[in-house]
């Protein structure tokens, strides 16, 4: 892997966090290209399921966006294996509650052979993916790394499904026996981009990096 992909990555993750209208929320259109539109097609799935019989209408509809995010980044980073889940790529599938986040994990709570277990004294860079909370399914989350400080227990990240992207500054990363963690949640499985960019190019599964900018430019954003 290049460093270039370190770079690119970093900032890609913080052109898709940095809302310049922070009332807009998942309105914003940066959010809305990184998520091809789906809060908008959740929220009109949630307001038919609100209009049905209670009796008939089954389980709420669920969406979660922070898998998006590291999708995103990935297929900007040229990776363009088919567990990437984007209409841009094979098209979207629905996958779980938490849509976009077992092709991420590693194994056991995922289907992902590059992905592995984090330990306690685990260091990250940027354009990392981070699962976090990976057994509890209600309140795992995803995380995109772009800097991490261990021994000052700093760990700065992209996050997406607020509804909204947002950096996260975080002084609360800690180690506790053998396991890391971020706040409540124990940081369980990471996607080190490194193992992702050589596997992909391993398996002539990797394109060249469109940068931010370029990605801007491409989709008309200013």
């Amino acid at each position: 892997m290049s460093f270039d992909h370190r770079i690119a990555a970093a900032e890609l993750i913080r052109t898709a966090c940095i809302d310049r209208d922070p009332g807009c929320g998942f309105k914003n259109p940066i959010y809305k290209f990184v998520t091809e539109g789906r809060q908008d097609e959740a929220a009109r799935q949630i307001q038919a399921w609100s209009m049905r019989d209670p009796k008939r209408r089954g389980a709420r509809p669920f969406y979660s966006s922070c898998g998006d995010l590291a999708q995103w980044l990935l297929m900007r980073l040229g990776v363009r294996f088919t567990w990437i889940n984007r209409n841009e790529l094979d098209g979207w599938s629905y996958i779980g509650a938490n849509n976009n986040v077992t092709t991420l994990c590693a194994r056991p709570w995922g289907t992902n052979s590059i992905a592995r277990r984090v330990t306690g004294d685990d260091r990250f860079f940027a354009g990392d993916i981070l699962i976090l909370n990976a057994d509890h399914s209600p309140t795992t989350h995803v995380t995109c790394v772009i800097e991490h400080v261990p021994e000052m227990g700093y760990l700065l990240t992209g996050d997406y499904g607020q509804p909204h992207g947002a950096l996260r500054d975080a002084h609360e990363v800690y180690e506790s026996e053998g396991k890391l963690f971020r706040g409540q949640r124990s940081i369980d499985s990471v996607l080190v981009l490194s193992d992702v960019i050589e596997a992909a190019r391993a398996a002539s599964k990797l394109e060249a990096i469109e940068t931010a900018t370029d990605w801007r430019e491409r989709v008309g954003l200013r």
